[in-house]
């Protein structure tokens, strides 16, 4: 009921999606599924600021004004948009790293794919026989693709067809790159013994230089990571200490202040508007902001990908605020200690 009301472009790109991934979900029933788990995360947490109040949810005189009343009900939507947002947001990144993996693994064995579809031409198989044989156990999701073009190809379709439709279901920019050219070669009727071969090396040489360039750049990807877990949290909770400090002196009752200790009396004297529960959410607001960019940044240093990168993004933002507060324990203990 729920995925039916999907209009007919986004059934789709759904559609389009969980076959990349590899799900033979009708997609209907995959959306309106998870949507239905959403709505229920979502009414579970639009109930909490209501389960949590200090009265009963009662509009009576003297027990629940309708100030509260109005402030329960925008807490509970706005826990509601965030938690179903939330959820639908993990469903699709399911999917999106599914996808991925799908595609490298597909990406990986593709050059000794090409290689086993050229020896096979070399020792005479027709294109059709070397492109199904050439699909050994081993080669996971390519391997189930190909079985399956290869058997429409089989009962009456044509292997240009079948190829191109192995291009749609899986979600690689080079396997499609090597079908077109493995289809023009065929039309062409070139020596495609020598040209898979050629792809294949090519492919190989692309992997490694990427690979490559991965581990010169991660240096700086650590380096950048260090700086986000480690030295943000301790100069913001060296912040967050100096201003607790400044505030207990100014509310201490000083004994007398004479001669040069008068602009210190100024400066404790003076109104500090900046509380330190303030800095603490102002740190962690920053810490969660500056891991998610770290977090796509590794992403786009990797894979070239943003959303890649958000799988790290729990670990980053856990360990920077752990570390904060760590670290902030260890600033006041230092302090106390030394008066």
């Amino acid at each position: 009921m729920f995925g039916r009301i999907l209009s007919s472009d986004v059934r789709a790109w759904t559609q389009r999606k969980l076959t990349y991934a590899g799900i033979k979900t009708d997609p209907e029933s995959w959306v309106g599924l998870r949507v239905l788990i959403a709505f229920l995360f979502a009414f579970g947490a639009a109930l909490v600021p209501w389960a949590t109040f200090k009265h009963y949810v009662d509009i009576t005189p003297g027990e629940t004004t309708q100030e509260e009343i109005v402030q329960l009900m925008l807490q509970s939507l706005v826990l509601f948009v965030v938690a179903y947002a939330f959820i639908i947001f993990t469903f699709y990144m399911h999917v999106y790293y599914l996808m991925d993996d799908r595609t490298k693994r597909v990406e990986a064995i593709l050059p000794d794919y090409l290689f086993i579809v050229s020896a096979n031409l070399r020792a005479g198989m027709s294109t059709f026989n070397a492109f199904k044989v050439a699909a050994l156990p081993h080669f996971g999701p390519l391997k189930e693709e190909i079985d399956a073009v290869a058997s429409k190809a089989t009962a009456g379709g044509s292997l240009s067809r079948a190829l191109m439709e192995l291009s749609e279901r899986i979600d690689s920019e080079m396997l499609r790159r090597t079908i077109i050219f493995f289809e023009k070669g065929t039309k062409a009727g070139g020596r495609m013994a020598e040209l898979l071969e050629v792809s294949a090396d090519e492919m190989r040489k692309v992997q490694e230089l990427k690979k490559e360039m991965v581990l010169q750049t991660k240096s700086y990807t650590v380096f950048i990571v260090f700086i986000v877990v480690f030295i943000i949290p301790l100069l913001m909770s060296i912040s967050s200490q100096f201003l607790s400090t400044m505030i207990e002196m100014r509310n201490e009752q000083a004994a007398v202040f004479t001669g040069s200790d008068v602009k210190l009396l100024s400066i404790l004297q003076r109104q500090i508007d900046i509380s330190p529960g303030f800095i603490d959410t102002i740190a962690l607001v920053t810490l969660g902001t500056v891991s998610l960019l770290v977090s796509m940044f590794i992403g786009t240093i990797g894979e070239g990908k943003l959303l890649y990168g958000i799988k790290y993004y729990p670990i980053v933002l856990v360990v920077s605020v752990m570390l904060y507060f760590a670290f902030k324990f260890v600033v006041a203990s230092m302090l106390s200690s030394l008066t």
